[in-house]
């Protein structure tokens, strides 16, 4: 009988856990107190995806006692763990010991201890890719294969104009009739924003400008090899339809943004940079795919000119009621933070704190986090806990510019991929709020730092 290599089934297990991240599965266990007066933010739930995560943790164990037992030592990277120049882990933990040690003060103990959870979680999944459990290049393309997944299904949504509800795979119904949901008014019609299987159109565009940037890292490495397929070539340039439509029915400003700097960004590295570098490239066959990627979104653009005007353009009703509001949610936030500015809030908490502060009770939909994480964890952990965020976020920034390229495209397309992030993270907040953006932007850190750095 054929001995099962454990290491090899945690790889694909983590690969499965990446390609199914965007599914909003979860079981509601509570909807008390909190969850009656914020809505959304103060429900208590499992997540699907938990359990793959249980399971894949306890085989990571299992695997690591094996090879103690049998080796002496495991035999994954984890002399990364105690060098001097990873101070990132130790801001990590710290981090996480931070996030604990707010669910003392915590309005709702309950709710403090989920988040933190999601939290613990995804550094977990940044430990175990960082360990070697699984191949960066294979959590790329899963997570390319994911956002193109989402991307078709974007394309779908917005065409009939409809999002198909499915309790199983966590994706609630919505029309562009309803109230509440997510839409772009033009000439008095409401045009429905993409979802995918994601809780918010914002949400997605910001998966699917990761995964286009990965997708980017893909075509590369392909056409700058010897070998040729006609299902590969076929594979990319659909997967790249399927993304960038998605990130335009999306309708999200900042992803296109922040993805279009990026793209620009790539190129003009690429091209300044090249002979130093030593990276090979297919110039002929990249410029083949830009001008395909440029011609669909310029097409798409001018078909749908009318809603897409009104995002690059805002000042139809609801654009200018949107913006106000963002700017309600800042005040909102200055407030939070003004009465919590050293221990904050307790994480997971902003919602009920700012339920509290506000005198005038409003229905549950109107609290919401303030629509920036660099604010939100300040409101939740305090200036220690943004303190420390800020040392994690200027560490990786120091790591990534500290080392050469070594030839490989692969650290400037990461590198990029946490950019993004953390543009977005300037006019959102589902990276700290939702287990998602928590399991995400875990990954791209883990994604990030992982390479071969030459001095």
């Amino acid at each position: 009988m054929k001995k099962i290599d454990l290491k090899l089934v945690i790889e694909y297990l983590l690969c499965l856990f990446v390609f199914l991240l965007p599914l909003q599965t979860r079981y509601i266990f509570d909807l008390g107190e909190s969850a009656r007066r914020v809505g959304e933010y103060g429900v208590k739930s499992l997540y699907g995806l938990e359990i793959l995560w249980a399971i894949i943790v306890i085989l990571a164990i299992i695997e690591l006692f094996y090879r103690l037992k049998i080796e002496g030592r495991p035999r994954f990277v984890w002399r990364r763990f105690i060098e001097k120049e990873n101070l990132i882990i130790t801001a990590s933990l710290f981090l996480v010991l931070w996030s604990l040690a707010s669910i003392i003060w915590s309005g709702d103990k309950l709710l403090a201890l989920e988040h933190a959870g999601f939290l613990i979680q995804g550094i977990v999944i940044f430990f175990l890719i960082l360990s070697g459990f699984a191949e960066r290049k294979k959590i790329s393309l899963a997570i390319v294969i994911s956002a193109a997944a989402q991307g078709f299904l974007a394309w779908l949504q917005f065409l009939s104009q409809t999002v198909v509800g499915n309790k199983w795979l966590g994706i609630a119904a919505q029309s562009g009739k309803q109230l509440g949901v997510s839409v772009v008014e033009f000439a008095d019609e409401r045009w429905l924003r993409a979802y995918g299987s994601l809780p918010h159109p914002n949400i997605l565009a910001g998966f699917l400008a990761v995964g286009f940037l990965f997708l980017l890292g893909l075509a590369h490495e392909y056409y700058a090899g010897e070998k040729r397929s006609i299902r590969y070539s076929l594979g990319i340039y659909l997967g790249a339809a399927a993304i960038l439509g998605g990130l335009v029915f999306s309708f999200s400003r900042a992803a296109w943004l922040a993805v279009a700097g990026a793209i620009i960004l790539y190129v003009v590295i690429l091209f300044f940079n090249r002979k130093k570098l030593d990276l090979k490239i297919n110039w002929r066959a990249a410029i083949q795919f830009l001008v395909f990627c440029s011609v669909l979104c310029a097409f798409l653009s001018g078909v749908f000119w009318g809603p897409i005007s009104t995002r690059l353009f805002p000042n139809s009703r609801l654009e200018v009621k949107s913006i106000d509001e963002r700017i309600n949610y800042y005040e909102q936030g200055l407030s939070v933070i003004r009465g919590h500015r050293f221990l904050g809030t307790g994480i997971g908490n902003y919602t009920r704190a700012l339920y509290d502060l506000i005198p005038e009770k409003m229905p549950s939909y109107f609290y919401q986090p303030v629509h920036n994480i660099y604010l939100l964890i300040w409101a939740e952990l305090g200036i220690v806990g943004l303190v420390l965020f800020l040392l994690l976020i200027g560490l990786l920034v120091y790591k990534f510019i500290s080392f050469k390229l070594a030839g490989e495209h692969w650290n400037l397309i990461y590198g990029l991929a946490m950019a993004v992030l953390l543009i977005i993270g300037f006019f959102d907040h589902w990276l700290w709020s939702m287990y998602f953006g928590t399991m995400l932007f875990w990954l791209i850190v883990s994604l990030t730092i992982y390479f071969k750095a030459v001095r």
